[in-house]
């Protein structure tokens, strides 16, 4: 008999166990607070997906400049607020002629005046800057500084398709930049 009571004690806290385990599983522990919210941008054609996600910083004032002052000239940036922005895609893509295989990436960037470096990092799933590792770098490549149409009061990216891929778009401010995706041709 007292086997069988060991035994009932034993299974019960396995079971409080396994679902306090699940529990904390099922939600995110110690989640940091966000100042910006979530943006979201995707893009679907044939077998082909490619999805952004990033925080979306905004200006207080009409007359804020983010770049310069918010966001330092030739300073590392996260490209977004909170979470380092990342971006995924389905298929391999050439990004200014370097290869940038299927899979999801940190997206920094290094904004200037009249081009930004544009950074895709191997390690998804990092806060902010704090993490960040040049050895993890898949490429950097540079693209040039565009007028945006208007003001954009809140960080914007996203992305629209193109004959051979897609292009990403980061717009803030009177600022746009353009990041071009081809989609590589698969060997017959």
């Amino acid at each position: 008999m007292p086997d069988k009571k060991i035994f009932l004690v034993l299974t019960f806290f396995v079971l409080l166990l396994i679902i306090y385990t699940e529990e904390v599983y099922a939600q995110q522990v110690n989640p940091k607070e966000r100042r910006s919210p979530v943006g979201l941008a995707n893009y679907k054609k044939g077998d082909f997906y490619a999805k952004v996600t990033y925080g979306r910083p905004y200006m207080k004032y009409t007359a804020s400049y983010p770049f310069g002052y918010n966001v330092p000239w030739r300073k590392l940036w996260r490209t977004g607020d909170d979470d380092a922005t990342e971006v995924t895609i389905t298929k391999d893509v050439t990004v200014n002629d370097n290869l940038l295989e299927a899979g999801t990436y940190a997206l920094f960037t290094i904004p200037d005046t009249a081009e930004w470096t544009i950074i895709f990092n191997k390690e998804p799933g990092q806060w902010g800057l704090y993490n960040y590792t040049p050895a993890n770098d898949v490429f950097r490549t540079k693209v040039p500084v565009y007028k945006a149409p208007g003001q954009f009061r809140e960080f914007t990216i996203f992305l629209q398709g193109t004959p051979l891929g897609a292009d990403i778009f980061l717009i803030w401010d009177k600022t746009s930049i353009r990041i071009p995706m081809l989609v590589r041709k698969e060997d017959n």
